[in-house]
């Protein structure tokens, strides 16, 4: 369906409103690309709930999709589409040039502009990856949260207290991320997995687990790791109880985390994890080597920061020998769910946040 064509649907439908959501890899989310990751997940869920309370959606991304009721735009002819289009919000994301260019024609066109951010490191000025960029991308990102950014989407209160001591925090609110309830049945599983699952990319760290797994030779140990490397494949072949999946859709992911009696991340870089709720969701601890993003382990205790390996090793072994030790994680972790992502009470407060 064209753009015309669309607005002439949207114009006849009355009282809601246009949204476009810009992001060069959201085209991930509508074409079964295994390196889907969390943002372009949260892009087409919000999108599609948007869509039900009768708004128009429409995605700009690196290529074009199909879906039957959101609008595709190509980030590379975006001050074309913004100036046809002319959305009663956009919202980027992913501290790219892509997202800074939104901001400037956003400013120019007069059009209502939302940053949602990607990561924490984002909130310090640093882009999303190891390095943290270099001095003219961090330039343009301070420049375009300060000066082209009216409103910033943080998704948890660490990242919103960092822009509050930059002076920001009036443009700031609070909207964590929208995951589906897709609890399966307690004790459903044998509960005799490690789990890793992220995309094959150095911010994951995906080695690091392999090294995990090779000190853990009496459990099975499973990554979850669309793109999978040469390399990753070369040392995973040297370990008789690791296993590597490429892919596994984000709706079918639900047994692995139920079956599994830990999730492990080795991220660098994050701002709130998919995989994180998700877990905690079928009532998953987590143990981090590097990141407690929001601050929720301190909080709900479902999970904990282990940088040491062999720490690490020895918490995992507890919880697979202790099965109270196991069961009281466990418990916090879907009282965590239970309490901070209640599906229609988080969709309702980002709409209102949001103005729609």
């Amino acid at each position: 369906m064209g753009t015309t064509e669309r607005q002439q649907q949207s114009s006849a439908a009355g009282s809601g409103r246009r949204i476009c959501f810009v992001l060069d890899s959201a085209y991930l989310a509508f074409t079964g690309d295994s390196m889907i990751g969390g943002a372009e997940v949260q892009i087409r869920t919000l999108g599609e709930r948007l869509i039900t309370l009768g708004h128009e959606v429409w995605v700009a991304s690196g290529q074009p999709f199909e879906h039957p009721r959101i609008g595709s735009l190509t980030t590379d002819r975006l001050w074309n589409a913004l100036r046809t289009l002319r959305p009663d919000l956009v919202v980027a994301t992913v501290a790219m040039r892509t997202s800074v260019k939104a901001a400037f024609f956003c400013r120019l066109l007069g059009l209502d502009f939302i940053y949602r951010l990607a990561t924490t490191k984002e909130s310090r000025y640093r882009l999303g990856t190891v390095s943290g960029g270099g001095p003219l991308s961090r330039l343009a990102v301070y420049l375009m949260l300060h000066y082209l950014t009216p409103r910033i989407w943080c998704q948890h209160e660490i990242q919103q207290r960092n822009f509050e001591r930059r002076g920001l925090g009036h443009k700031t609110f609070v909207a964590v991320n929208l995951v589906p309830d897709r609890r399966l049945p307690t004790g459903d599983g044998d509960r005799d997995t490690v789990l890793w699952i992220g995309r094959y990319d150095a911010n994951k760290q995906p080695l690091h687990f392999v090294e995990l797994a090779r000190h853990l030779p009496g459990r099975r140990c499973l990554m979850i790791c669309p793109g999978v490397g040469d390399e990753l494949r070369a040392a995973a072949a040297e370990i008789e109880n690791l296993h590597i999946i490429d892919y596994v859709p984000p709706e079918e992911l639900a047994p692995h985390y139920a079956r599994a009696r830990v999730l492990v991340s080795t991220s660098v870089v994050e701002g709130s994890p998919n995989t994180f709720i998700e877990a905690a969701c079928q009532g998953t601890p987590i143990f981090a080597t590097e990141l407690d993003p929001g601050g929720y382990f301190e909080r709900w205790s479902h999970g904990q920061v282990i940088a040491d390996r062999k720490r690490l090793t020895t918490e995992i072994e507890t919880l697979f020998d202790d099965e109270t030790h196991f069961a009281e994680l466990s418990a916090k972790a879907r009282r965590y769910f239970e309490e901070i992502h209640e599906l229609e009470r988080n969709f309702d407060h980002l709409r209102r946040s949001l103005g729609l």
